[in-house]
């Protein structure tokens, strides 16, 4: 089949992937079967989820960080609770466009007049509270926050408080023209409307990132978990996504990277291990679902093709069974084939 230009995966049926509860350790367990419509579902859109890191990652060539809230400008005066905003949002931005409605409807808000004011630990500043960047390539040199287990912010009206928890560490690693390692160690922001005493909106992230851009490669990790519970009433929605992700991008001869160039033609090879739990999603999620990406032949990246990709394979494998998935091959410029393998003849029961 010839695919049209790469899809946004929100557009996949999660609930065709049916899961039970509960594995025999106690953790989830992710569907072992799949009908072909499920998997023709998922290969229609899958191709988005290397798509993303291509574009997001390695796009500008100025590595996933760039546009974070890290420093002021002018009057606009950037705090510690601003830069907890903006890793959750990017983590969300890296991760929850493979399959979960709810955390793509999160928007991570923020108080334009605050009541009361967090005011955690951090290092690496200089005398206004920017991170330091001696090279200013936009990325700090080595800043750490450190919220603790509740650093509390209200609005001027009292109505609404965000409680803030966890630490961030970002630092340059001086590889190449752009480079950062970044660490999240449980960081969350608890929303709570204080007219709805008991209901709350709570968003967390976990995990490490990693990017080294030089002019003949560039290299990107992601090890996230995110999750997110939301309280109203009587109903709580529940889930949590990870992703394990690394990749790379190799210019074609006569080509290089160069720092906020356009991305030249070249070859991009990636692998993610992805996951979803949504025991509790209130239907976003019905189930659990494991799946391992990966580019067997990498794809083969040109700006001049209207859909990118000019060559190379994608495969998609439930639960990593080499025997249940796809393959996307592309044989010239937005032509491509699909081959569904494994597929049960009929839809896998609900649980």
């Amino acid at each position: 089949m010839t695919t049209s230009r790469l899809r946004a995966v929100a557009a996949l049926t999660v609930a065709a992937f049916v899961a039970a509860c509960g594995g025999s350790d106690g953790g989830p367990t992710f569907a072992s079967k799949a009908d072909s419509a499920t998997i023709a579902t998922l290969a229609d859109g899958a191709d988005n989820f290397a798509k993303t890191t291509l574009n997001g990652a390695f796009g500008n060539q100025s590595s996933t960080l760039d546009g974070l809230l890290f420093f002021s400008k002018g009057s606009n005066k950037v705090t510690a609770a601003d830069r907890a905003r903006a890793i959750i949002q990017h983590a969300i931005r890296e991760t929850s466009f493979r399959g979960s409605p709810s955390f793509q409807a999160v928007n991570v808000p923020s108080f334009s007049a605050p009541f009361s004011t967090c005011t955690p630990t951090e290092t690496g500043v200089d005398q206004f509270g920017d991170p330091i960047d001696s090279d200013a390539d936009g990325i700090p040199d080595n800043y750490t926050v450190n919220f603790g287990s509740a650093c509390v912010e209200e609005d001027s009206a009292g109505t609404q408080r965000a409680t803030l928890s966890g630490s961030i560490h970002i630092q340059d690693d001086n590889l190449g023209f752009v480079s950062f390692s970044l660490g999240v160690s449980n960081l969350s922001i608890k929303f709570e409307d204080l007219t709805t005493p008991g209901d709350f909106f709570k968003i967390g992230v976990n995990g490490t990132e990693a990017a080294q851009f030089a002019a003949a490669l560039a290299n990107h990790a992601t090890n996230f978990t995110l999750s997110l519970t939301n309280k109203s009433g009587s109903t709580t929605i529940t889930e949590s996504i990870s992703e394990n992700e690394t990749a790379s991008f190799d210019p074609d001869n006569t080509f290089s990277l160069a720092i906020g160039a356009a991305l030249p033609p070249g070859l991009f090879d990636y692998s993610s291990d992805f996951k979803v739990i949504g025991e509790n999603s209130g239907g976003a999620i019905p189930g659990n679902f494991h799946l391992a990406l990966s580019t067997p032949t990498p794809l083969h990246f040109d700006p001049a093709c209207i859909d990118d990709i000019t060559a190379g394979q994608f495969r998609g494998l439930l639960n990593g069974d080499q025997n249940i998935g796809f393959t996307i091959t592309w044989s010239a410029c937005g032509v491509s084939t699909t081959v569904i393998f494994g597929d049960t003849p009929a839809t896998v029961a609900a649980r």
